[in-house]
C-alpha cells in the first residue's frame, strides 16, 4: 500500500508485486495496482518484465508498463546493468 499527499490532495494506492523465477538464468517482474484517486495516482497500473542473468555479472530486461489516469499509456522499458564487487550499476530507459 502507497499513501501520497501532492497537489493538496491525499491518497492510497494498492499494488501487487512478484518475481517469478523460470530458471538460472531467466526471471519476470510482474506488477499491478489500483487507486481511487487518479489525482495523486493512477487509478490502474501495471507492469511485466523479463530479465536474463547474463555472463560476466551482466543483467538485462525487456519490459512494459501500463498506466491509467484517464486514458491508456504504455511504456516500454529496456534495461541493462552490471555487478561490480558489491555494486550495481545500470542503465533503463523508457
Amino acid at each position: 500500500m502507497n499513501y501520497a499527499n501532492r497537489f493538496s490532495t491525499e491518497g492510497l494506492q494498492y499494488e501487487l508485486e512478484a518475481y517469478p523465477r523460470f530458471s538460472k538464468t531467466f526471471y519476470s517482474y510482474l506488477n499491478v495496482g489500483y487507486s481511487d484517486n487518479n489525482v495523486v495516482f493512477p487509478k490502474w497500473k501495471a507492469g511485466a518484465s523479463l530479465f536474463a542473468n547474463l555472463p560476466k555479472a551482466f543483467e538485462a530486461e525487456l519490459g512494459v508498463r501500463y498506466l491509467y489516469f484517464n486514458r491508456d499509456v504504455f511504456m516500454y522499458t529496456i534495461y541493462a546493468g552490471k555487478y561490480y564487487n558489491r555494486f550495481l550499476f545500470g542503465a533503463r530507459t523508457f
